[in-house]
């Protein structure tokens, strides 16, 4: 058997699809993940507006996606299996955009993540009464809390809008590193590639759960 060829999918009545799991194609499935993130933020920051526009008093779910779009977002500038956003991505972004990501990494690590900051404060009160006399006495113990919402209508279009341009640098990467692998793979045998590759890989489920990704 040959090379891979080229060809076109309209000629095909059938075609096989053969998922690669090795170091060549980690960087494009790494992209491939952050414009997953980054999208999915757009989107809940999207829904947030216009639940905030409408003055929708929906609070548990205006918490739930802000606290969505921020761990979204967040992640995708912390290195585990799958590669953080090259920081060269945001060197051409103005010094105000640079603050405002560098907030919202801080609202999630100091906030929403891990209880850090004053944005949530947690107390404890004692109930004191004054008789007729003027002695005081403490009569009980009470708790309470305040907390910050964590995006406003201004944050979310400042979150959306460093989406949108870190999605157009991605974009770009993505397109450029798709012709280099086609290049690199037409060149191989295609015989070594495909036995190699996965053509129906399992679907994880619960005990999967700690399971890390590997590539070859």
């Amino acid at each position: 058997m040959g090379n891979i060829e080229e060809y076109d999918p309209e000629e095909l009545l059938y075609y096989d699809l053969y998922r690669l799991r090795d170091k060549e194609t980690k960087f494009l499935a790494d992209l491939t993940g952050l414009d997953m993130d980054l999208t999915r933020t757009i989107i809940f920051c999207k829904i947030l507006a216009k639940l905030m526009i409408a003055e929708e008093e929906e609070f548990t779910l205006i918490d739930a996606l802000a606290t969505a779009a921020l761990v979204r977002y967040s992640r995708c500038f912390t290195k585990a299996v799958r590669n953080k956003i090259p920081t060269e991505y945001m060197a051409s972004f103005p010094d105000d955009l640079k603050e405002k990501h560098k907030y919202f990494i801080n609202l999630r690590n100091k906030y929403i993540a891990h209880s850090v900051n004053i944005f949530e404060d947690n107390y404890v009160s004692l109930e004191v009464h004054k008789g007729p006399n003027g002695k005081r006495t403490i009569k009980s113990v009470t708790m309470g809390g305040s907390w910050i919402g964590g995006l406003g209508i201004q944050n979310i279009y400042d979150l959306v809008n460093l989406c949108e341009k870190l999605l157009l640098r991605i974009r770009d990467e993505m397109r450029n590193e798709k012709k280099r692998l086609l290049k690199f793979y037409k060149s191989k045998p295609i015989d070594d590639i495909l036995n190699s590759a996965i053509k129906h890989p399992p679907f994880p489920d619960d005990k999967d759960v700690e399971k890390r990704k590997h590539w070859t």
